[in-house]
């Protein structure tokens, strides 16, 4: 005997379906059941984390996201930075933020901590620092990434009250590399970066030569 009903839904009640043939745009419904009556909502209200911008660096002084992505809509962003390579080798990276599109970047007031622990075949190294009113944030906790094949770095960093001005910026970051004395590793940190005033750019860059990679920049609503 076939099923008039799957659970408690009436089939007949979906009709014009049509499979997805790709990640579901925001303005797509689906349906929920608020106390037995179907409803429908957009996509954009469980979507968690929204792909704003992607860059490739390949031999650029810096990589910029502007007023364009750095915006009021998100809450929070994260920023996915991987095979990130220096074309200078012993070189540190670093972060740099703005609060009018790029005109002029902070030159200090950044309170910042970083830890990384590195290793090869015969010694371990834990690196700390811990300093203030700072322009800038160094990835990587004094270690610095290399040029030659193989030396890359990937990190997550999470960026927090950017568009907020009522409280201070923070960023919080984790993740790994093969640095320049052939050393693998894990680096950790975090910040607070005193401005009531909203960031809307943010540059990576090293401190020394051009910069290689892949960044990804989501948005969390």
């Amino acid at each position: 005997m076939a099923l008039s009903k799957i659970g408690l839904i009436d089939p007949t009640a979906i009709t014009g379906e049509t499979a997805l043939a790709a990640t579901p745009a925001l303005t797509d419904e689906l349906l929920v059941s608020d106390a037995g009556t179907l409803k429908r909502i957009d996509f954009s209200h469980l979507n968690y984390l929204t792909k704003v911008h992607a860059i490739t660096g390949d031999n650029d002084a810096a990589v910029v996201f502007n007023s364009t992505y750095i915006t009021s809509t998100y809450k929070r962003y994260t920023l996915e930075a991987y095979n990130v390579q220096s074309a200078t080798d012993d070189t540190g990276f670093e972060m740099h933020f703005s609060v009018d599109n790029g005109s002029n970047y902070l030159g200090s007031g950044i309170t910042r901590i970083n830890f990384s622990n590195t290793s090869d075949a015969s010694n371990d190294e834990i690196h700390s620092r811990n300093t203030v009113n700072q322009a800038s944030i160094q990835i990587g906790g004094g270690v610095n990434f290399g040029s030659g094949t193989g030396e890359v770095g990937a990190n997550t960093f999470e960026l927090v009250n950017f568009s907020d001005t009522g409280h201070y910026k923070l960023m919080y970051y984790n993740g790994a590399l093969f640095n320049s004395g052939g050393k693998g590793g894990i680096n950790a940190g975090a910040a607070v970066i005193n401005t009531t005033s909203a960031i809307n750019n943010i540059k990576l860059k090293f401190s020394s030569g051009v910069i290689y990679g892949e960044f990804v920049l989501y948005g969390i609503a």
